[in-house]
């Protein structure tokens, strides 16, 4: 029977990615993490693998005997490139190993994104799939919804939210529908190569935003445009520290040239199930 691994496997995603596979699928189940302890106990028909991709001699025993991958994107961002570094040492390792598919966690847009500094990492690691030999399932997810809450968090008392993302709309994800599409894409036992992108049912505005927090929080909110300039010295006057405004303003930016969206219906087709409503 296929033996199914997944990266990253006592981080919050893979376990969300473990919770839907065993809702899906009898098949066997890897469990790869650089903290495999934390996942004793899970259940005895699962198996923990210690895997650093950092260290490959431990990524070529943890994928022995794996036949399709979950790769979770890595945390470790940093200018030094170290991220792709480990993505490329897990992909070439898996292949080494006779992994015949990878189902890898992307970013909406991320060969093209207006946001290219965040996206530039997973736009080289599909780059390394696609010259590889490799079957492959690119799962290019959207901004999680606790973006949209965060929105919110910045309304005064009369619930006025400053933003410099103009018209742009964000096509809001949860993690859980993130996890329920990797475990299908990595249980259906597609052996070719797709890129998906796995979005909302639509991209948001921030009137829509204002619109469906009132109606679900009870409260009035506004949202007020604003340059991005501007909201930076909003921010700092609210002690928001320098660089974390200028980050959040130069988000805000770049969806209002287009990083947000549009949505897909690829989630749908992908998993049969209607992308979930936002919650706020």
């Amino acid at each position: 029977m296929t033996s199914i691994a997944i990266s990253g496997a006592s981080g919050k995603l893979g376990r969300m990615v473990l919770q839907s596979l065993r809702s899906i699928t009898k098949q066997p189940l890897v469990l790869l993490s650089r903290t495999p302890d934390a996942l004793a106990g899970i259940s005895s028909s699962l198996e923990p693998r210690f895997a650093d991709f950092d260290q490959v001699e431990s990524l070529q025993q943890a994928m022995a005997g794996v036949d399709r991958l979950v790769l979770i994107s890595t945390n470790a961002m940093g200018p030094d490139g170290i991220r792709v570094r480990q993505h490329r040492a897990a992909i070439d390792t898996a292949i080494a190993a006779g992994v015949s598919h990878i189902v890898y966690t992307s970013f909406l847009k991320a060969d093209s994104s207006p946001l290219s500094l965040m996206t530039a990492d997973h736009a080289t690691t599909e780059a390394i799939l696609k010259e590889s030999s490799i079957g492959y399932s690119i799962l290019r997810n959207a901004f999680y919804d606790d973006l949209a809450r965060q929105f919110l968090e910045r309304a005064d008392h009369d619930g006025r939210f400053v933003h410099a993302a103009g018209a742009g709309g964000v096509a809001y994800v949860t993690r859980q529908q993130c996890a329920d599409a990797a475990a299908f894409a990595v249980s259906d036992g597609f052996s070719g190569r797709r890129t998906l992108d796995i979005t909302g049912r639509k991209a948001i505005t921030m009137p829509e935003l204002a619109e469906l927090a009132r109606t679900s929080r009870g409260r009035s909110y506004s949202p007020v445009e604003v340059s991005k300039e501007a909201l930076v010295e909003r921010m700092v006057a609210a002690s928001v520290p320098p660089e974390s405004a200028a980050m959040l303003a130069w988000i805000d930016d770049g969806l209002a040239r287009g990083a947000g969206g549009p949505a897909s219906q690829d989630f749908e087709r992908l998993t049969g199930r209607e992308p979930p409503v936002l919650a706020l």
